[in-house]
């Protein structure tokens, strides 16, 4: 591998990395010597190469992606455990390359097929060309998450992305060991809860002779419940005391000891937040469970809770899910080390009215937890990292429809409603009003309830108020049938006779959202440009 891509990426990277040991890279690098030059390489690949961050892998996709010309990739990881591959059940994905490397500005098509059960359940998958967009090899190179934040969300996420990344965030991780130091490797004063025995626990060399360790030293602390975890601060009348006597591994007391920041691995569903508490007091927490530690901090009270406001908001669970190398794209759980690469603002930069805030507010949703209140942390917490309210309808959007829990995906799939609807079309109105108004032109946006051809939805769009009724209607049955015979989601029809555009796509609620509005805004802007200005339709579109 070393000699291959000696000539093809730069010397100061050095050898490419080979993580996990698996074989899959070391078959790429090996086609690029048997094939000739110019010649096309296509590969069946586990999806960690797009997505996971760890253990090198960031090192090796760059090396990749710079060695070879990129000309498309499907990334199949919804589809794995479907029949559009039978008896898969890793993500994976399809690599199509040119055995050349990249020229400058070089790009490929990145394209991710989304879960739809019928369709799947008969070996087929959609392409949705409105989310196949151009990725070049040097934004591989410079953004390590850029595949994932595309995958999960989309352009509008990306640009989100774009512009917190400029902010200079901290990782949580990082923070952490900034403040109490690490050992080997380790935050101190954070980790894993404890493990009940179990028969692999080892009999220790020197110790008692008995399976895992003693437990004694953990008791007469009370121990965290489920129940008692439903509610933002930990009331400690709610729990018991610890009584097991043995446990599998021991577990420093450190990291029990209050005011204490607790951290579910697995968020409810329901409610599109990582579930977290507070307790004041010691606390003893199982290994469903992260906890950090602020007893050594001097504002460890007001830190936890800053810290619990962060990550319970909607944009903590937004960034675990576009940039963890593994939630959303094999697990369903958010692990410590996702949790520790959440990048935040730091707290020692909150000025003191702002500390005051975060206790009214942690106190707030301590006392109320309702919806009212959340969006208030969620708006708080964006203003942190200078995200608006178009900022948070993308998160928002992104969270209801590409979490990878079953509720999300049906949520996706299920029917469009005409609330849906009616919204998009204001939100579409709103968005083309501008550009109208350059060329004096008055748009409005209606859903068409009389053409129905399912599984579509129709809009049409005309501009001052001209609805050329008289217009025999188009063939609708035509332009379906080629767009289910291609898989389509989308299509686009200017009118000249009724002097409108016509806007059709699947009835399916992920393609009706307030995002999905404004993206196609901007295509209709940029497509039919001519139409804005009140001249004849670009029927090439």
């Amino acid at each position: 591998m070393a000699e291959i891509a000696a000539s093809r990426v730069p010397h100061e990277w050095g050898p490419p990395k080979l993580p996990n040991e698996g074989l899959d890279l070391p078959f790429i690098w090996r086609a690029l010597e048997w094939a000739k030059c110019g010649g096309q390489i296509a590969f069946a690949l586990h999806a960690r190469l797009l997505f996971q961050q760890g253990d090198g892998m960031q090192e090796a996709r760059r090396a990749l992606f710079r060695a070879v010309d990129v000309n498309a990739v499907i990334n199949g990881s919804e589809l794995r455990q479907t029949k559009v591959w039978p008896e898969i059940s890793a993500p994976f994905c399809l690599l199509y390359a040119r055995n050349a490397t990249p020229a400058p500005g070089s790009a490929f098509r990145f394209v991710t097929p989304r879960l739809e059960n019928a369709l799947n359940d008969a070996g087929a998958m959609r392409i949705d060309a409105t989310n196949a967009g151009f990725v070049t090899s040097d934004e591989v190179v410079q953004n390590p998450f850029i595949l994932k934040i595309l995958a999960r969300g989309g352009d509008a996420d990306l640009e989100v992305f774009r512009r917190m990344h400029d902010r200079g965030l901290i990782p949580l991780g990082q923070y952490w060991r900034d403040l109490f130091g690490s050992t080997r490797g380790r935050p101190n004063y954070s980790g894993n809860g404890y493990q009940l025995l179990r028969p692999s626990s080892r009999v220790r060399s020197v110790g008692d002779g008995r399976p895992g360790v003693d437990a004694a030293y953990l008791h007469g602390l009370p121990e965290l419940t489920a129940n008692a975890m439903t509610k933002l601060l930990i009331n400690k009348r709610d729990l018991n005391k610890f009584d097991q006597n043995r446990i599998h591994d021991p577990r420093s007391v450190d990291i029990f000891r209050g005011p204490l920041l607790i951290v579910h691995q697995s968020p409810p569903a329901g409610n599109g937040r990582i579930q977290v508490a507070v307790s004041d007091q010691d606390v003893v927490y199982n290994e469903t469970y992260y906890g950090y530690s602020a007893r050594h901090h001097e504002s460890g009270k007001q830190l936890v809770r800053y810290l619990a406001l962060v990550l319970s908001s909607r944009v903590a669970l937004w960034l675990a899910l576009i940039l963890s190398g593994k939630f959303g794209f094999e697990r369903e759980v958010v692990e410590k080390s996702t949790i520790d690469e959440i990048g935040m603002p730091s707290f020692d930069s909150l000025g003191a009215a702002s500390v005051r805030g975060v206790t009214e507010l942690f106190d707030l949703i301590a006392r109320e937890p309702n919806e009212v209140n959340w969006a208030s942390v969620d708006e708080w917490v964006a203003s942190l990292y200078g995200f608006n309210k178009r900022d948070l309808q993308t998160i928002s959007d992104t969270l209801s429809y590409n979490l990878p829990f079953a509720e999300n995906r049906n949520r996706a799939q299920s029917a469009v409603g005409r609330r849906e609807l009616d919204q998009f079309a204001k939100v579409l109105t709103t968005e083309l009003a501008p550009w109208a108004h350059r060329y004096d032109r008055k748009i409005s946006v209606s859903v068409e309830t009389a053409v129905q051809s399912a599984p579509w939805r129709f809009l049409r769009i005309v501009a001052d108020g001209n609805e050329g009724d008289s217009a025999p209607e188009p063939d609708w049955a035509k332009f379906i049938g080629l767009a289910d015979e291609l898989a389509a989601t989308e299509i686009v029809f200017p009118d000249e006779a009724k002097d409108c555009l016509w806007l059709a796509r699947l009835a399916q609620e992920r393609y009706w959202s307030t995002t999905a509005a404004r993206r196609v805004a901007q295509r209709l802007v940029w497509d039919h440009v001519a139409w804005l200005r009140g001249k004849a339709p670009d029927a090439s579109h």
